[in-house]
């Protein structure tokens, strides 16, 4: 059984990873931009979230302002469920809990998430009749992706093939998927394009681009001598147009977009030195917002960095966001300029969502 690598956030408990730094003094002149402040609302509660329950680091914005994330339904239950959130009281829930023909089912390893499905990528064993099993006493599993509809009903169960070892997965606008799975012999990345019939479509490599095989892999990823599988670890796949975007998190390397002929183009942003990509909040035809992290060190600590607008064309800086001081919130989502951030009740551990805007 593959590892994956989960943050978890004990709900109740503070939600920032570390201070955000000053980091305008670091700006060369060569790189100054313009900065812009964000103001928030007053909470509003959700129907999510108790005190001592835990949330998964693996949020996402969708493209309607919907926040995917990750959280138990209780302080006992280890289970991760996968909820859209979209503003504070329009909640649904993917539930894993039956998958027919299919028992002891993970949590959601990954997800992903396009205007009309959401696709979970869990592992599982058949839920074969004893009197057909053989004399093994081996517990096989399979990896499986779930395909639901937005409202969280299931609709396909697709199984993929124990040759491949799936890392990240993808949705495009057509409902086909992308896999992005690991060589172990070469630790490079291979991408399978899929149908939602589980056939394969087409197959490529990264080659030259590739995360973890380029010569200069170590030097953009702080955390390659804690996580084997390097930058696919926390790969995050979000869909842009008819294509999909590559966002190598926690390392400083390239977004690559993909269409579902192959590798359509690679853009290298302008970070500042040691500051490594974070989540990414939203995707139009000029620009892209992404959170990032000031620094992340060889022992694992992230330290949180502001929010930039980048020109998805050549890469460079438009200008840098930053979250109030004051404000102790994860920022998860931009939507037509309103900004979602979450934090919980202190009272109650309820999760609760801030609304925002940059400041006038």
């Amino acid at each position: 059984m593959r590892c994956f690598f989960v943050i978890l956030i004990i709900i109740g408990a503070t939600v920032r990873l570390a201070a955000q730094p000053d980091t305008e003094s670091k700006l060369s002149r060569s790189q100054e931009i313009s900065a812009v402040a964000l103001e928030f609302g007053k909470p509003e509660l959700t129907p999510l979230g108790k005190g001592g329950t835990i949330m998964s680091g693996n949020y996402s914005c969708a493209s309607d302002g919907s926040i995917f994330l990750q959280i138990t339904d209780s302080s006992n239950d280890m289970m991760l469920n996968l909820h859209s959130l979209k503003g504070s009281s329009e909640e649904t829930k993917f539930s894993t809990e039956h998958i027919p023909g299919y028992k002891s089912i993970s949590w959601p390893l990954n997800y992903s998430v396009n205007d009309k499905y959401v696709a979970l990528l869990v592992e599982a064993s058949p839920d074969t009749n004893p009197l057909e099993q053989n004399n093994s006493n081996e517990l096989k599993t399979s990896y499986l992706i779930l395909i639901y509809n937005r409202k969280g009903i299931l609709e396909h169960v697709i199984h993929i093939s124990s040759e491949i070892e799936p890392k990240e997965i993808g949705l495009y606008k057509s409902g086909d998927l992308l896999i992005a799975a690991i060589n172990k012999l070469t630790n490079s990345t291979h991408l399978f394009v899929m149908d939602i019939n589980g056939n394969i479509n087409h197959d490529f490599l990264l080659f030259d681009r590739d995360y973890n095989s380029e010569p200069n892999a170590r030097t953009k990823q702080p955390l390659a001598d804690l996580i084997p599988d390097g930058a696919l670890a926390f790969l995050q796949i979000v869909p842009d147009g008819e294509n999909l975007l590559l966002i190598p998190r926690m390392t400083s390397d390239e977004i690559i977009e993909v269409s579902e002929d192959g590798v359509v183009r690679s853009i290298q942003l302008q970070l500042l030195s040691k500051q490594t990509l974070g989540s990414f909040l939203s995707a139009s035809d000029s620009s892209w917002k992404i959170k990032t992290f000031a620094n992340t060190d060889s022992n694992g600590t992230l330290h949180e960095g502001p929010v930039y607008e980048f020109n998805p064309v050549d890469g460079s800086a438009i200008r840098r966001i930053d979250m109030p001081k004051e404000v102790n919130a994860l920022l998860a989502c931009e939507h037509n300029e309103e900004y979602t951030a979450i934090t919980t009740d202190r009272d109650t551990g309820r999760l609760e969502i801030l609304r925002g805007h940059v400041a006038k």
